[in-house]
């Protein structure tokens, strides 16, 4: 709870150039808790939408991928935000990423590049077994809805079959079709990782690519059908 609590009070502060947040979750928590929140996102010209998803049955639970897919999918069928919207984002929740103010400039600077982007991740690795990074990505709704909505029906984590393989083969088959894009800098992040507590990023690692990025011009994504392992 703590972190997710902190996580929205930093977007809430932050100038990212996003303004409607929806914060979704599926364990069954007591969102009540969350309320005043909203009043914070009020006072800086923001809005948060919070949600209790209704619990998968704990039967066909296959992986954390599989629940955060259920949650993006009836998110879009059910949240009015969302439903009214071309576009989305997804980041998750307990994550401060630092520099999504420049990823979300690097998705705007890339949707007037190319109109036609369908979904833009943030890294994607093309070998046997490919995979992207599902912490963030940015999607076309409707995009989304037909062709990666039921994703999660494929996840299995006890056999290795993680929502970033699925997705990252279902992109490379839809590319011939869609103009998809990959972000060409990390996500920088001072959160801590899952149960493991680990740190997402070192301090040294933030510092060296804040620098890096403050130097460097803002690039635009780089086209899957241009790129190489």
């Amino acid at each position: 709870e703590r972190d997710y609590i902190q996580a929205l009070k930093w977007i809430a502060t932050y100038r990212t150039g996003i303004k409607d947040i929806v914060f979704c979750e599926n364990s069954g928590f007591d969102l009540s808790s969350f309320g005043y929140l909203e009043n914070i996102f009020l006072r800086n010209k923001k809005v948060l939408e919070t949600y209790n998803v209704p619990m998968p049955d704990s039967s066909l639970f296959s992986g954390k991928g599989w629940g955060e897919g259920i949650i993006i999918k009836w998110a879009l069928r059910h949240i009015r935000t969302l439903a009214q919207s071309r576009y989305f984002a997804k980041l998750t929740g307990r994550y401060r990423i630092l520099n999504l103010r420049v990823i979300n400039n690097i998705i705007q600077k890339s949707i007037s590049e190319y109109p036609d982007i369908k979904f833009i991740c943030q890294s994607f690795t093309i070998n046997a077994k490919p995979h992207i990074n599902t912490e963030f990505f940015w999607s076309d709704c409707e995009f989304y809805i037909d062709h990666l909505c039921d994703s999660y029906q494929e996840v299995n984590d006890n056999s290795g079959i993680y929502l970033e393989h699925v997705m990252a083969q279902k992109l490379i088959e839809l590319n011939e079709n869609y103009r998809i894009g990959v972000i060409q800098i990390p996500l920088i992040s001072n959160s801590l990782v899952g149960c493991s507590a680990l740190p997402f990023m070192t301090g040294s690692e933030i510092m060296k690519q804040k620098f890096k990025q403050m130097i460097t011009r803002t690039p635009t994504v780089k086209l899957l059908d241009s790129f190489s392992p």
